[in-house]
């Protein structure tokens, strides 16, 4: 699998943002992200949108932190003993902070979204490879590193993203259109 080698060659990098549009939609954030191979092993392209009450910009950012997190995880129950990194990119320091430093056992019932940081708490606290958190400025258009750059921009309506990522000077472009509100929309391997 792609991403197991990915993660053990350092390759592997991870950028998300959420989006919120109160005066459109007030119960409705969505996040998109994009997980991929610096080495052009493969690369997964997301969005998705979640209904409630405590929807808001912070929200949007911590499920696309989650999002790649459970992703991580299903690699890691694959391949039990993987060894290596993955970065992980996000305009929200507080988001990356509070993701990066959770508790082991016990997330208080207080706390504000609650429900992703006990998912990601409970799920996520036991990976084998090192996930390493990197924050970037908002609404910075271009992440630069050694072989690729991303961009990430969510579009005028919570639901829609638009996820473009630039690789060894070849420009891939993916717009992102669910189906279904309720489910994310996964897109591999798109056309170049």
């Amino acid at each position: 699998h792609w991403l197991e080698a990915s993660i053990a060659a350092g390759s592997c990098t991870a950028v998300t943002d959420g989006s919120y549009i109160r005066e459109i939609y007030p119960n409705l954030c969505s996040a998109a992200f994009i997980l991929e191979c610096a080495e052009g092993r493969g690369r997964i392209v997301c969005s998705f949108a979640e209904q409630s009450s405590a929807a808001g910009s912070y929200r949007g950012e911590l499920l696309g932190l989650m999002a790649i997190h459970l992703i991580l995880v299903a690699t890691a129950k694959v391949a039990s003993s993987l060894v290596g990194t993955i970065t992980i990119y996000s305009d929200c320091r507080g988001a990356l902070e509070k993701v990066s430093s959770l508790p082991a056992n016990r997330i208080p019932s207080r706390c504000k979204h609650s429900d992703i940081l006990k998912n990601i708490m409970i799920n996520c606290r036991e990976l084998s490879f090192t996930c390493i958190y990197k924050h970037i400025s908002a609404h910075q258009d271009i992440l630069q590193s050694a072989h690729f750059a991303f961009r990430v921009s969510v579009g005028s309506k919570p639901f829609f993203g638009r996820v473009e990522v630039v690789a060894a000077g070849v420009h891939r472009t993916g717009t992102i259109h669910p189906h279904d509100l309720t489910n994310a929309c996964v897109i591999k391997n798109l056309a170049y």
